[in-house]
């Protein structure tokens, strides 16, 4: 059933390629990944009761690559196989797939995008969570995201550019022992924009609509439903500063709990867009909607060898949401995950339930000719509107990679989390991740890493643990 539901998934993607796809360019790599790994708590134990073992991993894969002038396509598939010494009950088998695709139908009018990912992960943020799938958690569950997209988009003579846009989301939870966290989802969205396309003129505008409706797992919880229509205006001051606002209404339907206000209202925002270089920008708005002020802010700089960039949002949002919206595939093309465990880089999986998102980040990079460092800070609030819960997340990473020789480097990283929960019994939950790994190409088909990481959790509501791995990794390219 795991293999079914992994095929069908990346058929999903390769399907909705047209048929014109023989035209692009496509470079097929498989690969075969050996490992040994030796982990010192295998069941995620507080100090005293651990239970180490070895576990071997043989980990066939492949990626898939096409590039066209009319599409860009990207698969990655990993079989990875666990084989414990201590067991043969324990070895277990996963699937890990990523793909994305951009195409267009029809020149200029008609295009067709989509994203879908098929991962492992702990779906209650309060159980025990381990690097990857080396621990042993019956609240482990495959789950599966997709997002396709077909949408319109023309140019009206020279006055104005229109938009209309279909999606249909899903969440999928598989194979799960609890059924607690397992509401599975789909999401139809209708969307619609015409703005204004004078190039020559200071004034601009843009009208939308917005529409969003979700239903879960029958009998689990009550369908949901996004709705909005707003109105924008642009005023451009001089060549590198504009001033904008917004004017709308949207009324939305979703579970809450006593106490929480109207879910519909007027909305507005004022700001401004300013951009004193091509390689600076900095974009700043206040807005009123019915459950409060927001603000949003977005600052971006680049130097020839550093980078930073700073954000502000203040929105609501849902699980379901926050899973699809999980970035595939970087601006680089490089798929987003921890390259050691293939782990996809979530964060912290919110309860599945309506939430006032607060979120401000700072990250900054900086370049030598034989390094890269990145740093970056976090804060996030949640305010659920359901059950009263609220998170106050404070997080923050530091990576440096350092290139000792031409085919080799060392790379250390570290993250951590400081979440203090506000439940009817509040409690505090903090975990650090630390890494340093050295990595060595030898030669143009294989790719060899010895890594040591540690993770360390401590919990006022329960017990804490700590999981030691050390590992030894070779990726030969088929």
């Amino acid at each position: 059933m795991k293999r079914l539901r992994g095929r069908v998934l990346a058929g999903l993607i390769l399907a909705t390629v047209p048929s014109w796809s023989s035209a692009a360019s496509w470079e097929v790599k498989p690969f075969l990944e050996i490992s040994g790994t030796y982990a010192d708590n295998l069941y995620l134990q507080p100090a005293g009761q651990t239970k180490s073992d070895f576990v071997t991993q043989i980990n066939p894969g492949v990626s898939l690559v096409g590039e066209g002038p009319r599409l860009d396509l990207r698969f990655d598939y990993r079989l990875q196989n666990l084989l414990y010494a201590s067991s043969e009950k324990l070895n277990s088998s996963y699937q890990q797939i990523l793909g994305a695709f951009d195409s267009e139908l029809m020149k200029d009018l008609l295009y067709f995008d989509g994203d879908a990912a098929y991962r492992q992960m702990v779906v209650d943020p309060e159980r025990d969570i381990g690097q990857g799938n080396i621990s042993i958690n019956t609240f482990r569950q495959n789950i599966a995201t997709s997002r396709l997209t077909p949408y319109l988009k023309r140019r009206l003579g020279g006055w104005a550019e229109s938009e209309l846009r279909y999606s249909r989301e899903a969440v999928r939870f598989l194979d799960g022992n609890s059924t607690t966290y397992t509401e599975d989802s789909v999401s139809d969205i209708v969307s619609g924009n015409l703005a204004d396309a004078r190039t020559a003129d200071r004034w601009g505008w843009r009208l939308g609509f917005y529409s969003r409706k979700v239903k879960y797992t029958p009998g689990l919880r009550p369908r949901e439903t996004w709705q909005n229509v707003r109105s924008s205006l642009d005023y451009l001051v001089g060549r590198k500063l504009s001033l904008n606002g917004t004017l709308g209404y949207e009324k939305n339907e979703y579970q809450r709990g006593g106490g929480v206000p109207a879910l519909s209202g007027a909305f507005w925002t004022v700001g401004f867009d300013w951009r004193p270089s091509p390689r600076t920008s900095f974009r700043l708005s206040r807005g009123e909607r019915y459950f409060g002020p927001v603000w949003n802010l977005e600052l971006s700089h680049r130097g020839r060898r550093t980078e930073a960039s700073a954000s502000y949002i203040h929105d609501l949002n849902t699980r379901a949401r926050t899973l699809v919206s999980v970035p595939v595939y970087d601006s680089n093309g490089n798929p987003v995950i921890n390259p050691n465990t293939s782990e996809q880089l979530i964060g912290r999986i919110p309860v599945n339930e309506v939430f006032i998102r607060q979120l401000g980040q700072l990250n900054l990079e900086f370049r030598t000719r034989k390094s890269r460092s990145r740093v970056g800070i976090y804060r996030e609030i949640r305010d659920y509107q359901q059950s009263g819960r609220q998170e106050d997340i404070n997080g923050a990473f530091l990576a440096w990679r350092w290139s000792l020789t031409r085919r080799g480097s060392l790379n250390l990283e570290s993250r951590f989390t400081l979440m203090d929960v506000a439940v009817l019994n509040a409690y505090t939950d903090d975990m650090i991740t630390s890494s340093v790994s050295y990595r060595k190409e030898l030669g143009q088909k294989s790719t060899a890493t010895v890594e040591y990481e540690r993770t360390r959790r401590a919990r006022s509501n329960t017990t804490d643990y700590s999981e030691n791995l050390l590992a030894v990794r070779l990726i030969i390219s088929l």
